[in-house]
């Protein structure tokens, strides 16, 4: 994943409408409980619920692929209940 980048997720919403791969994701929940991000496969939660990953309250976590986790239809990620940052590292599909 050559031209991968780094997105801050501050709200639920799309962060690509073309097909991605996801090389990895990192989530640091607020401390006052545990917290949970989604990823979807498409532009909405209408769409393929690819994976939801939950973190204890008090440990950032980093989430890694290998070589990495692709979509189809697009990436929308849902944050949960007591995110504090949320980064994903991604490529459009064909880019690296």
């Amino acid at each position: 994943m050559d031209k991968a980048t780094w997105r801050r997720v501050e709200n639920s919403g799309i962060i690509s409408k073309s097909p991605v791969r996801v090389g990895a994701i990192l989530i640091t929940p607020n401390g006052s409980n545990n917290a949970d991000v989604t990823l979807y496969d498409g532009e909405s939660t209408s769409d393929v619920r690819v994976c939801k990953f939950q973190v204890y309250k008090d440990n950032t976590r980093l989430f890694t692929f290998y070589p990495y986790l692709l979509t189809e239809r697009g990436l929308y990620v849902v944050l949960g209940t007591n995110v504090t940052d949320c980064l994903v590292q991604f490529c459009r599909e064909g880019q690296g």
